[in-house]
């Protein structure tokens, strides 16, 4: 048995951690059933890796869309 390298340790916590962290406001949207599952998915795949397209896409994913005016109306 080899001794663990400080690159099986970077890949270990790469593929546990930062990829379902990565990848959580798109499970989240999926999970409430969010009108906007998909762009949240493409704002947290092409823009997910920076903070602020995270954060955004995060956010998003909590935000439920409120009624029109119209519907709210008739």
């Amino acid at each position: 048995m080899g001794a663990v390298s400080i690159w099986h340790i970077a890949a270990f916590f790469v593929l546990v951690i930062l990829i379902p962290l990565w990848i959580t406001p798109g499970l989240v949207a999926n999970h409430r059933k969010h009108p906007n599952a998909l762009p949240i998915w493409f704002l947290t795949i092409f823009m997910g890796w920076t903070v602020v397209g995270w954060i955004a896409a995060f956010i998003w994913a909590f935000v439920t869309p409120s009624q029109r005016l119209d519907d709210k109306v008739n």
